[in-house]
């Protein structure tokens, strides 16, 4: 199966590996790092839609109150008092790369109520009813400045509904991934029983396809992808979009021998000739074929042969564009 986050995580980037491993220092810039992003941009921002130094005084504004309501309940502890600081804990440290809003979404509601009992226990002090009109002035400091983006989200969401409607489930993602699922619908029936190919994103690839997939070595080197690829059984290799990553490693390794790999079918492509392609990964006996990578005015340019019969399969389709309004592995699941 495909690994998990583990090995990822000891990294200083997983997106580049060379970098190493992360060492105690790494994991405390770590923290840095990620308390800046959360309190002046992921937690405000998720909160009002907004970003800017307002809102990052905002974010620590909230964080300050939700401390100290936080403390306020260490008196008698729940669970989500034990869980609040530990999942704290675990995306600070995680690597920034990786961090973002997705992962402050849980912290939310407990940020929301601790600053909430922070703020209305301090308030009542001054007043019994101050509670009240401090909370409703919060709340509309809160509201006011998502209001437009929120809006505008709404009408994102009716646009993106009808398209779904009309394209199914990606319907309303970008070139580039409907590239990728249509890749990976014409893998379904194009490629031999028992194939293996090489990815980014290995998991959805095979929700999509229901073939097996693995995710290629992020690493400029030809023998480590080809090691790879015969280590994994892989006769295939994606060059997709969604990221950068492809043109980072896939693309300067197959550059590096050529001769090893074969062009099989390409996905879609915009006006400049970029577009999703299915590469096949040649049998060690057969990588002494010619290929071809030349660099003119700065610009590289890549020949490579076109794969045997045997790499598709006899009645293997045409390409067509996404349009399928189903998932073909949830809907055999739900049969």
């Amino acid at each position: 199966g495909a690994p998990g986050y583990v090995s990822e995580f000891w990294m200083i980037n997983p997106y580049d590996p060379s970098l190493g491993r992360a060492g105690p220092g790494d994991l405390i810039t770590r923290v840095f790092e990620n308390t800046r992003l959360y309190l002046g941009s992921a937690i405000p921002a998720g909160l009002t839609g907004r970003r800017g130094p307002m809102t990052a005084l905002l974010g620590t504004v909230l964080a300050v109150l939700a401390l100290v309501g936080w403390g306020r309940r260490l008196r008698r502890p729940g669970v989500v008092e034990l869980f609040a600081p530990l999942y704290l804990g675990l995306i600070l440290l995680w690597p920034v790369v990786w961090s973002g809003d997705r992962f402050a979404l849980p912290l939310f509601p407990l940020v929301l109520l601790y600053a909430a009992e922070a703020l209305s226990a301090g308030t009542r002090r001054l007043h019994p009813q101050a509670p009240l009109v401090v909370g409703g002035f919060a709340v509309f400091l809160l509201w006011l400045p998502g209001l437009q983006t929120w809006r505008s989200y709404a009408a994102q969401s009716e646009l993106c509904t009808e398209r779904v409607a009309e394209g199914g489930p990606y319907g309303c993602y970008q070139p580039r991934m409907r590239e990728f699922v249509t890749a990976a619908r014409w893998v379904s029936v194009g490629l031999p029983e028992g194939s293996v190919v090489l990815t980014r994103k290995p998991r959805i690839f095979y929700v999509l396809s229901e073939v097996q997939s693995r995710t290629y070595p992020l690493v400029e080197s030809a023998d480590t992808l080809l090691s790879a690829a015969d280590a994994a059984g892989a006769r295939y290799a994606l060059i997709d979009y969604l990221d950068n990553l492809g043109s980072l490693y896939l693309i300067p390794s197959v550059h590096q021998h050529p001769g090893a790999f074969c062009a099989l079918v390409g996905f879609g492509g915009d006006e400049q000739g970029i577009q999703t392609q299915l590469l096949g990964v040649q049998p060690p006996e057969r990588r002494n074929l010619r290929g071809r990578s030349e660099t003119v005015e700065g610009a590289t340019s890549l020949t490579i042969r076109f794969c045997p019969e045997d790499y598709r399969r006899a009645e293997a389709p045409t390409v067509a564009p996404y349009s399928s309004p189903e998932i073909p592995l949830l809907t055999r699941l739900d049969r």
